[in-house]
């Protein structure tokens, strides 16, 4: 019974409409009136969760290197990510970017007094 709230909840405090961010962004998920700070509103299905980061060439190479992983749920979502890179993503949801107002959950791997920028940490669904 609790799911079938949370759905019936879902359909009655938001919306889909074209994304604000533009023709390019898709559609997104808005509210259709104010919701409490702290509500869950619904859940979102992730298939993988990764970091995207690319560091200068080494000595031995002219080439960027690609220090990006992601870890999937499972092996067909692992073949899944594999042939589709994340860039790619309609699907892609970044969950540590400043409008979130916190700190990213990498953070405290890199140290930014040494110019080490956190890479952004992801979401994203295999569609199959």
């Amino acid at each position: 019974p609790s799911l079938q709230r949370l759905r019936q909840q879902v359909k009655q405090l938001t919306k889909v409409a074209p994304s604000s961010l533009g023709e390019h962004a898709g559609n997104g998920l808005f509210a259709t009136k104010n919701i409490k700070a702290g509500t869950i509103v619904g859940l979102y299905p992730a298939h993988a969760l990764g970091y995207e980061l690319v560091a200068p060439p080494t000595d031995d190479s002219d080439e960027m290197q690609d220090l990006s992983m992601f870890i999937a749920g499972s092996n067909e979502d692992e073949l899944y990510f594999q042939a589709n890179p994340h860039g790619n993503s309609p699907y892609l949801h970044a969950t540590d970017q400043p409008l979130f107002q916190r700190q990213s959950l990498l953070s405290s791997l890199f140290d930014e007094s040494k110019d080490e920028m956190t890479p952004p940490l992801y979401l994203d669904v295999n569609p199959n």
